[in-house]
C-alpha cells in the first residue's frame, strides 16, 4: 500500500512549529507494517492544497492529512476536500449536536464559528474524536482514501492510534504482528556501524519463541550461525568456525537445528542439538544446501549441489536419526534467487524460483505496463 501523508498550515511550513505530528504518524505506520512513500507539506492556500489533494489521490493508495479543522478562516481542510472529490459541502447535523453537547458538559455556549467543523463533504464518513471538536473523516479523491485528522497532538494520537490504523491494515489486507528490533549506537560513525552490522542474515524463530537464529559475517571465522536470546537480550555465536555454516532452520519441536557448512570441502546439510552448544551433529546430505523442514518434523528437504530437491526421512523424538537421502526432482534454480524455496506444510508442494527449460534462441523478454491497475481485476 502507497500512503502519503499531508501536513498542512503556515505555522508548519513556515518552521514556526517543530512538526512532531509527521515523525508520530510514521512511525506508528512503520510499527504496524505500513510504510509512507510521500509526505507533503503545504500551506493555507487554497490553490496549493488543491494541487496536493489532487496529486496524492492520482499516486497514492491512502493520504493522511493532518491539520485544517479548526473553526478559524484559515483552516480549509473540509473546504478543499469537497472541492477535490466534486462534491459539495453540507452540514453534519450529527456532529454539530455532538460539538453542542462537548460544550454543554463543560458549562459553556459554542461560539457561532464553531458550526464550521460540522461542514463536511457530502460523501465523508465522520471519524470521532472523544476529546476535541475537530472530527475526523474519511473520503475518496481519485484512486486514494483519504483520512483527515486534526491538528492538537493528543486528538491526532488517538484518533490514529484507534481508528485510522485499523481501517488502514484492513485495506491492505495485513494481519500480521511486526517484531522489531531497534540498535541503538552512540559515539560510531554511520560507516563503522554499516561494517559492524554487514553480513547480518536471514533469520528463523525456535517454536516456543525464546530464542532467533541468524547468520552473521566474520571477518575471521567468515559466516556464522548466532543466537538471540529474548529472555536475556543478548546475541551471541551458536556455532562459530573457520569454514561457512549458514541457512539455519530450527526443526518444528524446537530441539534439532539444521544449517549448511563446508567443513568437509563442500557444502553440507547437517543437523545438532538445540539450543545447547557443542553437541554431537549428524551429516543428513550428500552434498547440499538450504534445508527445510516439513511441518511435523518427520521430513528434511535440502538442495543438492546439482540442483535436485532431495528429501531425507527423520526421527526428532528422542535421539537423532536420518534415512538415507532420496531424490524427488530436478531444478533450474535463477542464479538471482539461489536456492531461497519453500515447502506446503505436508511435504508434497514446493514453490522455487527457477528457470523455464526453454532454448535462448527463443527466450524474451516481456515489459508489464500499468501493473497496479491489473491486480484490481
Amino acid at each position: 500500500m502507497r500512503i502519503e501523508v499531508i501536513c498542512t498550515g503556515d505555522e508548519v511550513l513556515t518552521g514556526k512549529i517543530v512538526n512532531t505530528n509527521f515523525s508520530y504518524i510514521t512511525q506508528k505506520l512503520e510499527d504496524v507494517g505500513l510504510a509512507v512513500q510521500w509526505e507533503t507539506t503545504v500551506g493555507d492556500d487554497r490553490e496549493n492544497l488543491l494541487l496536493a489533494f489532487k496529486l496524492a489521490g492520482e499516486r497514492a493508495d491512502a493520504v493522511i492529512v493532518n491539520g485544517g479543522l479548526g473553526p478559524t478562516v484559515d483552516d480549509l481542510s473540509q473546504e478543499i476536500a469537497a472541492q477535490a472529490a466534486g462534491v459539495e459541502l453540507v452540514l453534519n447535523e450529527g456532529w454539530l449536536k455532538t460539538m453542542e453537547e462537548f460544550f454543554r458538559r463543560r458549562s459553556r455556549v459554542m461560539p457561532p464559528n464553531n458550526k464550521k467543523q460540522a461542514m463536511l463533504p457530502s460523501t465523508a464518513e465522520v471519524i470521532d474524536n472523544p476529546i476535541g471538536t475537530a472530527c475526523g473523516f474519511t473520503l475518496d479523491i481519485g484512486r486514494a482514501r483519504f483520512f483527515f485528522t486534526p491538528g492538537v497532538p493528543r486528538e491526532l494520537r488517538r484518533m490514529l492510534e484507534e481508528q485510522i490504523i485499523p481501517r488502514l491494515l484492513a485495506r491492505s489486507g495485513l494481519q500480521t504482528a511486526i517484531f522489531l528490533k531497534r540498535f541503538h549506537s552512540y559515539g560510531l560513525g554511520e560507516s563503522h556501524v554499516d561494517s559492524l552490522l554487514e553480513g547480518v542474515g536471514s533469520a528463523d524463530w525456535s517454536p516456543d519463541g525464546k530464542y532467533i537464529v541468524f547468520a552473521s559475517v566474520s571477518r575471521k571465522t567468515a559466516n556464522d550461525i548466532w543466537i538471540f536470546s529474548l529472555a536475556s537480550r543478548k546475541a551471541e555465536p551458536w556455532l562459530e568456525r573457520p569454514q561457512d555454516e549458514a541457512g539455519a532452520r530450527i526443526a518444528p519441536n524446537g530441539r534439532w537445528i539444521a544449517y549448511t557448512s563446508g567443513e568437509s570441502g563442500r557444502d553440507e546439510v547437517y543437523v545438532q542439538a538445540f539450543p545447547a552448544k557443542g553437541e554431537a551433529r549428524w551429516q543428513v546430505s550428500t552434498g547440499g544446501v538450504a534445508p527445510s523442514w516439513r511441518a511435523d518434523g518427520k521430513e528434511l528437504f535440502y538442495i543438492s549441489l546439482d540442483n535436485t530437491m532431495m528429501s531425507v526421512q527423520v526421527q526428532t523424538d528422542g535421539t537423532f536419526s536420518a534415512a538415507s537421502p532420496v531424490a524427488l526432482f530436478k531444478m533450474r534454480l535463477h542464479p538471482s534467487f539461489g536456492s531461497t524455496y519453500d515447502v506446503s506444510p505436508d511435504g508434497q508442494r514446493f514453490i522455487a524460483n527457477s528457470l523455464k527449460e526453454t532454448d535462448r534462441s527463443d527466450q524474451s523478454v516481456t515489459i508489464v505496463l500499468n501493473w497496479p491497475s491489473s491486480l484490481k481485476k
